[in-house]
């Protein structure tokens, strides 16, 4: 399995961010196609899960967040 470790450090200092879970709000379909069958609550429930679903692999390594390949926006607050 493959993690998603967001890098927050300049190179060399070990400042890193695991994410561990995450909710989806939107392609959840696709994600469906890549786990199998399974209750969408464990789609992205852990982080290798959530890597399957994604479809996020070794060739993510040192991809720039502020790329078009992998990115992270701003987030809605679901209640």
């Amino acid at each position: 399995y493959y993690q998603f470790n967001v890098v927050a450090g300049s190179e060399g200092t070990p400042h890193a961010c695991l994410v561990r879970a995450v909710e989806p709000l939107e392609n959840i379909d696709l994600m469906r196609l890549r786990r199998g069958a399974m209750k969408d609550a464990n789609l992205t429930s852990g982080p290798g899960k959530l890597c399957l679903a994604f479809g996020i692999d070794k060739s993510f390594n040192n991809e720039d967040l502020l790329g078009e390949k992998v990115w992270i926006e701003e987030g809605v607050e679901i209640k």
